[in-house]
């Protein structure tokens, strides 16, 4: 037998009804596969989307013709020729300052007529001539001579007691005296009893006659001194009359004829300086 023959043999044969039933198989087989190619799968269920509380913004269009025209027409960036100045703050003009006043026009010639003629200086006020010794005219009918006589009689006879003690030291006066106490006394106050002073001397403004400066109490000698010496004529009391001095007024036959100023001098007024008067110092 040959090698053709025994492999024919060995295959499995298939009964006649088989062989008819697998032929119409194959083609519905074949069939089916196409239907299954050319059918359109079917599309899965879209899942359900919550809906936003939120309204949802409308979408901007955006033109894509117009984007590409502005960007066409959009400049470059300006040159620095081309580049504005900066924007500056307007400027303030400063206030005008005021103008002067006009001056007037001097002419060249000056009129005829003479100028009026300047008024004196007003009077001091009535105060300061308080203050201030001024020259007075003896009263009518005064008598100079008796004055005079007064004045000498009160020089010699004024802190000397009889046959006791002389408080008189004029002779020293100003001295000490002016170091202790009257170079601190106001300027006002020095001048209303001296024309100039200092430790070497003084003046006396009119119409100062002539001054005592006496080592006792002004309280002994307003009492006792002063009565003892004018026991011939009146004295009177005018008080702190005098740049807030004592001053006392003398009259003689019922006439003013001498005033005497009494100044304490140290603290308490363990010396005092009497000055003679003429006139009336208050004017």
């Amino acid at each position: 037998m040959s090698t053709g023959e025994s492999h024919k043999s060995s295959a499995p044969k298939w009964p006649s009804w088989a062989n008819a039933l697998v032929a119409p198989l194959l083609v519905l087989s074949v069939g089916f596969h196409a239907l299954l190619l050319l059918a359109p799968l079917p599309s899965r269920p879209v899942p359900e989307v919550e809906e936003e509380t939120e309204p949802e913004e409308e979408e901007e269009v955006v033109d894509l013709l117009s984007i590409s025209s502005l960007a066409e027409a959009e400049p470059g960036p300006p040159s620095a020729a081309e580049t504005p100045a900066a924007a500056t703050p307007p400027t303030v003009a400063p206030p005008t300052a005021p103008q002067a006043p006009t001056q007037p026009v001097v002419p060249e010639q000056y009129p005829e007529t003479p100028p009026p003629e300047t008024l004196p200086p007003a009077d001091p006020p009535v105060s300061d001539l308080a203050d201030t010794p001024a020259e007075t005219q003896p009263v009518a009918g005064f008598d100079p001579n008796r004055q005079a006589q007064l004045v000498n009689s009160a020089i010699g006879a004024l802190g000397r007691e009889p046959g006791s003690s002389n408080f008189d030291l004029t002779d020293q006066f100003p001295g000490d005296i002016w170091d202790l106490y009257i170079s601190q006394w106001a300027a006002a106050t020095q001048q209303c009893f001296f024309g100039s002073i200092d430790r070497n001397g003084y003046t006396l403004p009119p119409p100062a006659a002539d001054l005592r400066y006496l080592s006792r109490n002004i309280q002994l000698v307003e009492r006792q001194d002063i009565p003892r010496t004018f026991a011939g004529q009146t004295v009177q009391s005018l008080g702190q009359a005098y740049c807030g001095f004592d001053l006392f007024e003398v009259q003689d036959g019922g006439s003013p004829i001498l005033w005497v100023s009494l100044v304490p001098i140290s603290p308490g007024g363990s010396t005092t300086l009497v000055i003679f008067w003429q006139a009336d110092p208050r004017g």
